[in-house]
């Protein structure tokens, strides 16, 4: 008669061992960074220049977590700033503040992301309210024309901004004119006619430009090209008036 063999191997007793707390094991370090989203509205270039902003990076795990990426804006970097370290490392429930900062350049609208650890997302967002100025066309082209003619071409300058274009001053190169004075600002939306003069007393070409300065934040200074082709012929001559 064949009989049954149990065999019983030896092993650790049930229970917590040497280093085993006896509860659940501790948590990893979680990034949690809000508000997740920073709308900083609309901020005028010229008279705020910069807005801050507090975002709050915790570690709500239990173990020390290192954190990167806080430093590093995607996206419109130029106008989004923070002043976080490179990598930092948050104890558990360690929270550390951040000084968002925006500082648009000109009137548009701008967005960006941090993406601390390649985790969570967190997006900026404003709007810069400033005076645009737009010199229109590139190139005022005279033409090939008689000499001893008064020549008139004009250019517009517009205001494509939200806040007033105040005109600093408005000059061309040598051998042309301006016809009457610009105004001295122009209101968001607001366009005018520059009237330019060339007389040309002699035969060649002239080149010059068309240039306004005003307190447009990001261009300062807007150019337009200006070029005439004279030349001497008795029969089409004109007598200046």
């Amino acid at each position: 008669m064949l009989g049954t063999l149990f065999l019983f191997a030896a092993c650790e007793p049930f229970g917590p061992g040497d280093n085993d707390t006896g509860g659940p094991p501790p948590r990893e370090g979680r990034l949690v960074v809000l508000p997740a989203e920073v709308d900083f509205g609309s901020l005028s270039v010229l008279q705020d220049g910069t807005a801050s902003r507090t975002v709050s990076a915790r570690n709500t795990g239990e173990q020390t977590l290192v954190v990167a990426g806080l430093d590093r804006v995607v996206g419109e970097d130029v106008v989004f700033t923070t002043d976080a370290p490179a990598l930092v490392e948050l104890d558990e429930n360690e929270v550390l503040d951040i000084q968002v900062t925006f500082a648009p350049t000109t009137h548009a609208s701008w967005e960006a992301w941090l993406v601390p650890n390649g985790e969570q997302l967190v997006k900026f967002t404003g709007t810069g309210v400033a005076p645009v100025a737009i010199l229109t066309p590139e190139i005022v082209d005279f033409g090939f024309r008689p000499i001893h003619c008064e020549l008139r071409q004009s250019a517009e300058l517009a205001n494509q901004g939200e806040e007033p274009l105040e005109i600093v001053s408005v000059e061309v190169s040598a051998g042309f004119s301006l016809i009457d004075s610009s105004p001295d600002s122009l209101e968001a939306g607001g366009t005018v006619t520059l009237e330019i003069v060339a007389s040309p007393l002699a035969g060649g070409a002239y080149e010059g430009v068309l240039q306004v300065e005003s307190n447009d934040p990001e261009n300062p200074v807007v150019v337009s090209s200006l070029t005439l082709l004279a030349y001497e012929d008795p029969d089409e001559a004109c007598e200046l008036p």
